[in-house]
Formats: structure tokens, sequence, C-alpha cells
């Protein structure tokens, strides 16, 4: 594998940073990007917005004290405390949500192009950033930002710049390499979606495979010797294990507040096969990789399944090259592996391979919707692509033909592809069986789309047939199909930025006037509930108010219970949305004190008719008032022992009348007596109260528990009781006292000051070293 003889400006990968451009344009424009309306409208943008307000108040957000009693914001991952670039929320946190979009996809072309060019140097420096820009246009990108998946996209902007720090290390045998790829692993890992980290790392084992079958480098130029002499595939491995193990030093404070945390979340309430299979998608949801509007599209409805989740578009030119590549040898061989093996794992329960491999495959039962195996494709098919691409556009040599590989893995491409469009020719094939599960004006919109994407992908191939048989025609035929794919790709880009996926920003967050109404009718002891119909369950945090229920996908097992019984749903299931429809035991324990419902949802006022309307809000939103509402901290003047938080959990739903239910140490609990408890300091991470008790008495905090929090009487550590079944309680004795709550994460303080001193090091190394990235041995440039 020979470098171009002239190396390619260092600004040449930029130009694939265009993939943004479609959102950057639309960013320029009126209102904030919400996507469909789901998770960024009612999870990121929200909880971002509360997190930005914790931070300019001068305190650390590691718990989150809006939602569902309080959640753990650290250890629960999915908002990127740690990770750098989120301190713009500091300035605008709606407006560096966004940013935070399209700067990442501009990140991930950008990446994508310099690891093309790592990956096959001796291509012309006008194919990597072409090749990343229809990349960045992708499937996996679009539609993840579609359903607002921000720390998705976020986490996988760094995927290709840790492909290529790998790429590098195997080729260069230089070890800043192994020290970039723990920077960007670590980068990966604080963004806050592990799913995407591991999806990564399994998309890199076969990365550095295929690099270690390669065709031999050239001699590292400036390499210690003891990382010179060493088998591609033994740098590989080492590379592996050294970024892996520098990674975890640099986020150890995410990983050890994480970790603790793991047994008592959620998922733990279902089993690995449960999480592994849930949101299959058919696989007849792979032909997306084709024809995205296959199953409606961004703006269309949605079949049985998620579009965003499983749609694999990744452009027709790059699909046409990569078949070409396919065929390249042992290397590309095994990349074309790696993709069949996503393909097989996405569908799911629907495939033959994910349930047989959950419970052996360390991991693999960890994350929800197998359809996300697809996020690896367009960069595996991007690889291939270049394979494909370099061997187009070799020098001509006297009398050279294509070789049978290449003719037969083209034959079966375009047979596969005829047979998928045989309604094209008038027959009833692939795509009529696969719109047939669509709904009937799903099928009318998508169908003509589809057969037109089918058929465009044939002339692909056969462009690259023609490649193949005509050298001289190669470079123009193949600038013809990758401008061709990059436009087919904004096209793309653009069906998910439409007038829907904007809202003015009085319809994305509480005005003024609004936040200020309801910091004044709801008290710091108490929570706001919002109706299920309002898709706004976390806004509370945008007002600075607590709200009862939310949408949270790590809470703790016992609080996912109790949001369980709120919503009316079994209790032993895992959830991530709780919000209720009517009152109950749940929601009064929760201590609820107003509501927010629409003007227009007669069902939500209909629940709560005994609470009457006390305000009106000026975005129409009417503001009801619980006439008897439990308090959020009390001393317990009746309660009773419970065997574990799930009996206590069952008495309350079987008696919404009984006592305060406590489990844990209750084998020294006092008799039942009156009390009081007034709270002086409720910070997200620390609460006071004065409690005076005649007799020894049980002090309750209707605030979740977590083992995290640490429970204090006059400054002396006591044990901690669980209330209600989800709730903290601890036992004080007679007289005037300080109950003290204190929420601490696990491997702090002493774990940031490790990360701390690793950061600093790799920072100086890499710098040490930057000289050596311009000795001519090094074509990273």
């Amino acid at each position: 594998m020979k470098p171009a003889s002239t190396p390619p400006r260092r600004w040449w990968p930029l130009l694939a940073a265009a993939c943004a451009l479609p959102g950057l344009l639309a960013w320029l424009g009126p209102g904030h990007y919400v996507g469909n309306g789901t998770d960024l409208y009612s999870y990121q943008i929200p909880l971002r917005e509360g997190v930005a307000a914790l931070w300019r108040s001068g305190q650390a957000p590691w718990w989150n004290p809006y939602v569902l009693g309080g959640v753990p914001a650290l250890a629960g991952w999915q908002l990127g405390l740690l990770y750098p670039p989120h301190l713009l929320h500091l300035l605008a946190p709606i407006a560096a949500t966004e940013a935070m979009i399209w700067l990442h996809v501009a990140l991930f072309g950008t990446g994508t192009a310099v690891l093309l060019r790592a990956w096959r140097p001796e291509l012309p420096a006008w194919a990597p950033p072409l090749l990343a820009l229809v990349t960045g246009l992708s499937g996996p990108v679009w539609g993840h930002l579609w359903a607002g998946h921000v720390s998705y996209v976020e986490a996988l902007a760094w995927l290709p710049w840790l492909w290529w720090a790998a790429v590098r290390l195997v080729d260069a045998r230089l070890p800043r390499y192994a020290v970039a790829g723990a920077a960007f692993l670590a980068l990966q890992l604080l963004v806050g979606h592990p799913q995407v980290v591991y999806l990564t790392v399994v998309g890199l084992v076969a990365v550095l495979a295929a690099r270690a079958l390669a065709e031999p480098q050239q001699a590292a130029t400036g390499a210690p010797a003891w990382l010179a002499k060493p088998l591609h595939s033994v740098v590989a491995l080492g590379g592996l294990l050294a970024i892996g193990a520098g990674a975890a030093l640099l986020a150890l404070p995410q990983l050890t507040a994480t970790v603790d945390v793991l047994p008592d979340l959620n998922r733990s309430l279902s089993t690995p096969l449960e999480i592994a299979t849930s949101y299959s998608a058919p696989a007849s949801s792979l032909w997306t990789a084709l024809a995205p509007e296959l199953f409606g599209g961004a703006q269309g409805k949605w079949a049985s399944f998620s579009y965003h989740e499983t749609v694999g578009f990744v452009g027709l030119g790059l699909l046409a090259l990569a078949v070409a590549g396919a065929a390249r040898g042992p290397s590309s061989w095994l990349l074309s592996g790696a993709v069949g093996l996503a393909l097989l794992l996405a569908p799911g329960e629907h495939g033959p391979l994910l349930p047989r491999l959950v419970g052996v495959v360390p991991g693999l039962g960890s994350f929800r919707v197998p359809g996300r195996w697809v996020t690896l494709l367009p960069l595996l098919v991007a690889l291939l692509a270049a394979d494909g691409l370099a061997g187009l556009l070799r020098p001509a040599v006297a009398k050279a033909t294509p070789s049978k590989a290449t003719w037969i893995a083209l034959a079966l491409a375009l047979l596969g592809l005829l047979w998928a469009a045989t309604d094209l020719l008038g027959g009833q094939g692939g795509l009529v069986l696969a719109l047939a599960k669509a709904p009937a004006d799903v099928q009318a919109a998508a169908a003509t789309g589809a057969q037109t994407a089918v058929f465009m992908a044939c002339c692909a191939l056969v462009a690259v047939a023609v490649a193949v048989l005509r050298p001289a025609w190669a470079q123009a035929l193949v600038l013809v199909l990758l401008v061709g794919s990059a436009l087919q790709g904004f096209s793309f880009a653009q069906s998910h930025l439409g007038a829907a996926s904007r809202r003015p920003s009085a319809a994305v967050a509480w005005g003024e006037p609004d936040r200020a109404l309801l910091r004044q009718v709801v008290p710091a002891n108490q929570r706001l509930l919002t109706a299920a119909g309002l898709r706004m369950a976390n806004w509370g945090t945008t007002a600075g108010v607590a709200v009862a229920g939310g949408y949270e996908p790590a809470i703790t097992a016992n609080a996912n219970r109790y949001g369980n019984g709120f919503a009316g749903r079994q209790l032993d299931g895992y959830a991530v949305n709780f919000q209720a429809r009517s009152p109950n035991a749940f929601v009064a324990r929760m201590a609820v004190s107003h509501l927010v419902v629409g003007p227009d949802d007669r069902a939500t006022a209909q629940a709560f008719a005994a609470w009457p309307v006390v305000l009106t809000l000026a975005s129409d939103l009417q503001v009801r008032e619980n006439p008897k509402p439990w308090p959020r901290m009390a001393v317990a003047d009746r309660f009773e022992a419970a065997a574990t938080p799930q009996a206590a959990l069952q008495r309350i739903q079987a008696d919404p009348e009984a006592p305060v239910q406590l489990s844990g140490a209750t084998s020294a609990l006092p008799s039942p007596t009156a009390g009081t408890l007034v709270l002086e300091v409720d910070r997200p991470g620390h609460v006071e109260a004065a409690s005076h008790c005649a007799t020894p008495c049980v002090a309750v905090l209707r605030d979740s528990a977590d083992r995290g929090w640490q429970a204090q009487v006059d400054g002396t550590p006591v044990p901690s009781l669980i209330a209600d079944g989800a709730f903290r309680a601890v036992v004080v004795s007679a007289g005037d006292h300080r109950v003290t709550w204190h929420y601490q994460p696990a491997g702090w303080p002493w774990s940031p000051a490790l990360a701390l001193v690793g950061w600093l090091a790799a920072a100086a190394w890499l710098w040490r070293s930057r000289e050596q990235g311009k000795q001519p041995g090094d074509t990273s440039k």
C-alpha cells in the first residue's frame, strides 16, 4: 500500500464537514430544532437547561432533584455531565444543545475523511472527503437526530477518530496514537451513550483485524524498536488494550459512579434477552439502506417499528463501490463479514443470530433496540468503498482483467437488487412483500421512491462494472457516482429539517412569566404533575420546579417500580416514561400539589375534576391544585414495617390509605409519634431539616433513595430506611436535632484527581511528540 506521491493539504478533510451544512443553514432560521418532537423536546432540552441552571448557581448537578423524586444524573450517564463541550450549555442551554448537534455532525464527517485517508493513503486528495461527505449524510446519523438522540450522535462523532488512531498505531507504530485513541474513547464515554461505545469497540475489533491482514505497510519511521518489530496482529491487540486502559483512566469519575449504581438500575427488572430484543424491527426494515422512505420516512407515518432506529441508508454510490471493494482480499472480506454480522444482529428477535448470542457475548444483553447495529454500516461500508475506489483508480496494467471474485460480487449484488425490484417488471417481488406490512397510506407514499432507489442502485452497480472494464473511465464514473450520492444524501438530510422539526422558543421552553407563576404556586416542599398528553414530563426542570413524573432511561429499580404504579402499570416491568393519567396512591405519596394540563385535554381534566383550576398560564395551559397534598418532608405519625420495598408498594397499591411503609433495618423502629420536620437547606445533593419529637420518631423525605445518599443526625451517620418503597427515612431520637442527607457519587473525590492527572499526562505526551508527526514516514498529515 503506497502513499500518495503528494500529501494532501491538512484542510482537505474539512470539506467533509459539509455534511452538517443542511442543519447549519436551518439553524440560522427561526425557532429551535426538536426533530420529531420526542426525546429532544421532552428529555434532552429541559434537563440540559436544568443542569445548566444548577451549574450557574454554583451547584454540582450529580443528582437531578427535579424528576421522579430525584435521579442519579451523573451515574445515569445520559446527560454527559463531564463532557467538556457541554460547558457551552452554561451560555444558552437550548441554543447550545442544537449547536452540539451540528458541530458533532461536522466532527463526524471530518473524522471519517481523516480515517479514510489513513486507511487508503494512495487515494487522490479529493476521494476521502467526498466519501466521508456521503457517509455523514447517512441514516444512522440523521435518523437519530430526527429522534432527538443528541448524546447518541455526539458519541458517534468520535467513532471515526478512534478508529483512525488505532489504524495509525498499527501503521506508524508510534505510541502517541494509542494516547490519542484513549482520549477519543474517553470523550466518547463521557458524552453519555454507552451503547455507541459498545458498537464502536466491536467495530474497532473488526477494523484492526482487517488492518492486520492488509498488504504490508512501509517500514515505520521513527517508531521505537519495541513497537516497530512485532507483527501487525500483536500491535493491534496491544493497542486495543492500551487504548481501553487509558480511556478507563481518563473517564474514571464517570465509570466509578456508573458501575456502582448499575446493579440497582431499572434494567435489572428485565432479562438480558428482553432488553436486547426490545424494539426489534422486521428484517424488511434493512431495505432502508437503499430506500430510506420505504416505511414512510421522516415525514410519514411509521410502521410497526421506529423508523429512526433502523434506517440504514448509506448512499447508493457508496454501496456500489463497497461491493467492488468487498472482493479485494482477506482484509476486505473481514470487513464484509462485519457488515454481514451487523445486518444479522439488527433485526433482533426477527433475525437468526441475536437471541442465540445473548448470554454468550459479554454486554450484548445490556442495550435496547437491536436496530442500532446498523450504526456500524456507514463507516464499514465507507472503508470498503475506499478499498473499491483504490482498486478502480489504480494505474492501468497492460491486459489487466478483473478478478473472478470481483465479477462474482458484482453479479450477486445486481441479481439481488433485481430480485428485490421485480415489481418494476410487473411481478410481486421483494419490495412489494416488504411494503405489504406497512400501512396503506405509507405504501402509497413510499412505493415510487423505493422502486426508484432500487433501480438507481442497479445503475450504480453497472457503472462500477463499467469502471472495472474501462479503467480510463473510472475516475469520471466514480465522481458522478459520489456526487450523485452526495446529492441524494443532502435530499435525505433535508427531509429531517422540515417545518415540523422546528418550533418557536415559546413552544420549546416555559416563558419567563410562566416560570415565575409555577415557582410561585408550587411550594419547595411539593411537586408538580404534568398531564401525559403534553409530552412535557420533565419541563418543571426549566422552571426550577420539581416534577413528579418524567422520562428517564436510568433510574433505580425501586423508583422504576414506584413510577409504574404512578403511571398505572404493572409494578415489576422495566420502563422509562412515567406520567400519571389519574389520581392514585402513588401520585399522592409523591407529594404532588399541582397539575398542569392542556385546555383541550378533557380526559385528564375529568380524571382530576376534584382538583380545581387555580390559574391559566400564558401558554393557555391550566394549573389545577391538589386539595389534600401529602408533604414532601414530615415526621411519620403512622407507619408499619414492610419486608421489602416491593412488598411496601404492593401494600400501598392494595390500600391507598395504608400507613407509611418502612423497609430496611426495621427491627429497632420506635412507636409512631407526632413531631415536626422543617426544611432548612435544599440543594441537589444536600438536604437539611430541623426535627423536633417528644419521643423517638421516623423522619421521612419523599425523595428517591439511592446508595449514594448518606444520612446523618447531628453530624453522626445513621442507618437509612426506605419509605413507601422508594423514598428516604431515618430514625431520630427525642428532642431537637438536625437531620442531613448528603449525596456523593462513588469514587469521589479520588477518581477525578486520578483522571485529571491522566489528562495532563496525555496532553503532555501528545505535545512533546508533536514534531514526530512531521517526519517523512508519517502519512497521517
